[in-house]
């Protein structure tokens, strides 16, 4: 399969899942093949990432996309009266976690990898502070609820923890890249990290407060191993496909599916 194969099958599998989220009364299983979306999209954001003529131009347009799909999540739930409150943003994910490889690749040695994750931690920290300080502290724009508060201003600040999927998810993001031309290593990753992630899902799945940002997963998270035989049918084309469709589908498909259900 080529990538916009590949894209298509994941954008079909995220539809499913979207409209189980914004539909109570779907059947659960539209949940259940909504877990395969992200990894494929992951997948085929990393070797978009890998095969594109201008990395730097690829990134700040997935930062721009995440500030600009905060913003309209927001208006979308003020128009319905804070009735319902979503933060769907793979954008701000995708970006941070392609920001983190563009780094990486710059530095050549050991010391200047170690020095890159200690400034990465660093803003992480202060990224976090802004976050907590605009939307905690000051709750500006006050209209807006606080849940959406945090995810808007970490996607302007690149906080990973507000993120869709939070720091799992990006640093998910980092290690496929990596290993998208070993599939046998990437299959075992996945494994590992959806055994990973049902742990911490146990664990958390009927706490609050830092663990709703920390660990935003569903119990059927592990359903993402799911997207690995899809994975392993990559030829290493691209195929025929517009970009920008995927681009303007995903965040008008949301809104158009959170307006539906809630008028």
């Amino acid at each position: 399969m080529s990538t916009n194969i590949l894209k298509l099958i994941a954008l079909i599998c995220m539809l499913l899942d979207h409209i189980a989220e914004f539909s109570p009364d779907c059947p659960v299983w539209f949940e259940y093949i909504g877990r395969i979306a992200a990894p494929i999209f992951f997948y085929c954001s990393a070797w978009g990432l890998h095969y594109t003529h201008n990395r730097i131009s690829y990134t700040v347009r997935l930062y721009v996309l995440g500030i600009v799909m905060s913003i309209g999540d927001i208006i979308v739930a003020c128009a319905l009266k804070n009735e319902v409150i979503f933060a769907n943003n793979i954008f701000t994910t995708l970006f941070l976690g392609c920001a983190i490889v563009l780094l990486l690749n710059k530095a050549v040695d050991c010391k200047k990898k170690i020095l890159l994750g200690i400034a990465l931690i660093i803003q992480q920290i202060v990224a976090f502070i802004f976050c907590f300080i605009l939307a905690e502290k000051l709750g500006f724009p006050g209209f807006v609820d606080m849940y959406m508060l945090y995810h808007a201003y970490g996607a302007i600040f690149g906080s990973a923890i507000f993120t869709e999927g939070s720091i799992g998810f990006v640093l998910f993001f980092v290690i496929m890249y990596y290993l998208k031309d070993k599939k046998a290593y990437l299959t075992g990753f996945m494994l590992m990290f959806a055994l990973v992630i049902e742990f911490m899902v146990r664990r958390t799945y009927y706490m609050r407060g830092p663990a709703s940002y920390l660990i935003p997963y569903s119990s059927f998270q592990w359903m993402m191993i799911m997207a690995v035989p899809f994975i392993w049918l990559y030829n290493g084309k691209k195929g025929k496909g517009n970009k920008w469709f995927y681009y303007v589908f995903y965040p008008t498909h949301i809104w158009i599916l959170c307006i539906i259900n809630n008028i």
